[in-house]
């Protein structure tokens, strides 16, 4: 029975640009969602910026 071992190297590789393409456009879409509803983490657990509808 064959055993594959996937093996990552570490530093700038094509391996490491994907996945930090991925998590960027993950981190992206979750801002752009957390924007979009209008959250705001400073107003919420701050209480800086006084909340305005516009």
């Amino acid at each position: 029975m064959a055993t594959i071992v996937m093996l990552y190297i570490w530093g700038f590789t094509p391996q490491s640009k994907l996945w930090n393409g991925s998590l960027a456009i993950v981190s992206f879409v979750a801002y752009l969602i957390w924007h979009l509803n209008r959250y705001s983490l400073m107003r919420e657990l701050l209480h800086f910026i006084p909340y305005s509808s516009r």
